[in-house]
Parts: C-alpha cells; structure tokens; sequence
C-alpha cells in the first residue's frame, strides 16, 4: 500500500493528495477537510474519486510484478 500510494503521490498535484489523503487516510469528514483546506467540498469527493482509482490501479501493477 505504501509503495502504491508514493507511486500515485508523484502522479497528482500536491492539493489533490492532500485532499485524498485527509479524507481516506486520516479519515476526516470530507466537509472538514474542505473546510480545513479551503476548497468546496467536491473538490474533496473528486480527489478521493481520482487518486482512488490511481491507488488501485497501482496496487494491481504491483501485484502483477511480484512486488
């Protein structure tokens, strides 16, 4: 997971991860997250969306290699 997630980390912009990772890492309530950030809250939504979908992407290249 950590392999993957500093893979996709060089992929995005810095406010997307950041965003990604307040809310599914850290799991704090997308609304705090905007509010903390200052973004509107589908801005949040659209970061996990996005950066999720790169994580599993990579998690599944990374299995296939035999990492």
């Amino acid at each position: 997971m950590d392999a993957a997630l500093d893979k996709v980390k060089r992929q995005v912009s810095p406010s997307q991860y950041q965003l990604f990772y307040l809310h599914v890492i850290k799991k704090l309530p997308a609304k705090r997250v905007a509010e903390r950030v200052g973004v509107k809250l589908p801005e949040v939504y659209f970061a996990k969306y996005k950066v999720s979908a790169l994580v599993k992407k990579q998690i599944k290249a990374l299995e296939k290699s035999g990492f």
